[in-house]
């Protein structure tokens, strides 16, 4: 018999899951939000706080075409069941991928969004009732 994941116990029954994700996403999630935005931060809750901001996007955008590209190289080019080395290849994934979304962010997001915000910013700034 196979034990069950932790979301399928944890998640309310069918016939109200979509209220129970509606009120999550309308009411709880905000709240959740307005809460932290009210709670300073300084020193190295600020700076993990900060770090921790910054590596949001990279992570979402990148770690589904890097976790089924390495998995395909594990896979199919060195015949390496990721299965059975768990939780091990998600730790090593995760020791190498978060340095390198810091690094995505700092060489290369970073620098694209100044050089965009640099371009667009001004052309922007002059639409009518815009002032400035």
């Amino acid at each position: 018999m196979s034990r069950p994941y932790a979301s399928e116990t944890t998640s309310p029954p069918v016939p109200l899951r979509a209220i129970y994700e509606l009120v999550a996403v309308t009411v709880l999630f905000p709240l959740l939000i307005g809460l932290a935005m009210r709670s300073p931060l300084s020193g190295s809750d600020a700076r993990w706080a900060a770090m921790l901001g910054t590596l949001s996007y990279p992570v979402y955008v990148l770690h589904v075409p890097v976790a089924r590209t390495l998995n395909g190289v594990l896979d199919k080019g060195l015949h390496v069941q990721v299965e059975h080395w768990a939780p091990y290849v998600g730790l090593a994934f995760l020791a190498l991928f978060l340095p390198a979304c810091l690094l995505a962010d700092r060489w290369y997001d970073g620098p694209v969004r100044a050089r965009l915000g640099g371009l667009l910013l001004p052309k922007f700034s002059k639409l009518p009732g815009r002032s400035g």
